[in-house]
């Protein structure tokens, strides 16, 4: 029974790690190029005029 269990274990193991890497991949790929800079290097802020205030 031990061996069946672990087999069972080891096959869940695999399957779960096989979902979540490319899932992961995918997401850390994909991030810069919507954030539109790498992760970890601060954002340019985008100066825009000045409102008109009247």
């Amino acid at each position: 029974m031990q061996t069946d269990l672990h087999d069972f274990l080891a096959h869940m193991a695999r399957t779960i790690a096989m979902t979540l890497v490319p899932v992961a991949f995918i997401a850390f790929v994909t991030m810069p190029a919507s954030l539109h800079h790498h992760i970890g290097v601060p954002a340019k802020l985008h100066q825009i005029a000045p409102e008109r205030v009247t």
